[in-house]
Parts: structure tokens; sequence; C-alpha cells
């Protein structure tokens, strides 16, 4: 028996103790709108600190804002020093099966795609539009766009307190997925040390497990592992209220 399987039991109980339960599915994008000096710096940045936590990458593509790294086999007991399985449900989930994950960050410039105030010092018209209101002593007037204008405006007035910069919308993804191949046949208890060989038969029969037996299976978002990952992108940066992280319109 490995290392690993023998190390299953007391991970169990110590998991047990300290409480288990799956995280929620995510409802929505993993992303805020920041303030950076400018986008190379923004990117370069983005992308070594990705490095620093182990991803090694699959796509780099500046031109775009799009950064891919390729799947990494998640952290398992007793990797305790790594932080791709935040969470004692991940962690257990990593420790009993094969785990995969991958991450995607995508930087995109708000202030031309959304419309706000670019770096010429034009405004946006729903931004126009509320100062024409004020102007006029317009208290009870509601502004186009509603709260998204009134967020927009904002988000000017916090610029015009950071000279220099640019707004960018930040949007990290994890994708996760488990490793699936056929059972082994095992009828006694010595037949448990090929339970991990070629030698023992797979359930269909099979010695050697078919290409098509063999597959990842997709689970979805690791949210939680976004968060600490977005959090960690974007350490030292002046961040917007969160409405302001929808997608820029195309």
């Amino acid at each position: 028996m490995t290392f690993r399987t023998l190390s299953l039991p007391p991970l169990l109980v110590l998991i047990s103790a300290l409480g288990c339960q799956a995280p929620q599915a995510p409802v929505g994008p993993t992303a805020c709108v920041i303030h950076a000096a400018d986008y190379e710096s923004l990117f370069s940045q983005t992308l070594t600190r990705l490095r620093g936590v182990e991803w090694r990458m699959k796509r780099v593509d500046r031109e775009r804002g799009i950064i891919e790294t390729l799947p990494a086999t998640s952290a398992h007991f007793p990797e305790l020093w790594r932080v791709d399985s935040p969470g004692a449900y991940n962690y257990l989930e990593s420790s009993l099966h094969t785990i995969r994950r991958a991450v995607t960050v995508r930087i995109e410039r708000v202030d031309a795609a959304a419309g706000g105030t670019s770096h010429d010092g034009r405004a946006s018209d729903a931004a126009a539009a509320i100062d024409a209101m004020v102007a006029s002593d317009a208290d009870d007037a509601t502004p186009p766009g509603g709260a998204a204008a009134v967020a927009e405006v904002e988000a000017r007035e916090v610029e015009s307190q950071l000279p220099g910069t640019g707004r960018y919308r930040v949007e990290v993804e994890v994708r996760k997925e488990r490793f699936s191949t056929p059972e082994r046949q095992v009828t006694t208890a010595s037949g448990t040390l090929g339970l991990f060989s070629e030698k023992t038969p797979t359930i269909y029969g099979y010695f050697r497990a078919r290409p098509g037996d063999v597959r990842w299976i997709a689970l979805g978002r690791d949210e939680v592992l976004e968060r600490n990952l977005l959090d960690h992108l974007l350490r030292g940066h002046v961040r917007e209220p969160s409405a302001n992280v929808s997608p820029p319109a195309e």
C-alpha cells in the first residue's frame, strides 16, 4: 500500500473534526474593476504572480488580455504548503480523488469598452447626464442608467484621485476536473496489492483500460480558489465597488 493510502484514515478523522461542507455553486463571474498605472505593467505583474504560486502557462495573449494555465493536479495530503485546494472540502476531495485545476485570467480595459472616462478626459454619456442634473438642482430626477450610471460617476471620482491610472476589469476563472478510470477486479485480500496494476483486469475484463474509459470529468468552477487568486493577483491595487464587475459590452 502506498503512503498516500495509509495516510487517508487519520486525514478523514481530522477533516471530520474540522467540519466539511461542499462549497455553493458560483452564480456569477469572479471579477472586479481596479485602477492600475498601465496595461502592460498590470499584465506582467499578473503573469509573475501566477508563476509565483507554481502555475505553468499554456497561453499568454497580451493583445487579447488572456492568460491560461496548464491543468495541474491539485494538492492532497500531506502537501500542506500548496494553496490550490483551499478549504476542508476541496482538500479532502483532492486527497480521495485525482483532481486537477486550470486557471484563466482575463484583463480588459473598462474605459473604452464601457464608455467610461478615457485618458483624454472625455466623459461617458451617462456621467454627463448626471453632471447636468446636478447643475440644474434636479435632485428628484432619475439619471439615465439608474444605479449603474451612479456607480460610473463614483468610479470617475475615484480615478480623479489617482492621476495617471486606468480602469481595468480582471476576471479569474478556475475549472476543476476529476480523473476517471475503470475499477480493477479485486476478489481477495492479497488482490488489493495489484489494485493499480495492469496485471489485474478491469471490471470490463481488459487488462489495459481502453482509450474511451480513461477521461477527465468536468466538475465546474472552483469559486473559493478564484477569490483567493483574485485577491493574490490584485494585492496592492485600488478596487471599485462590486457593481462594476459585469463584462464590458461588445
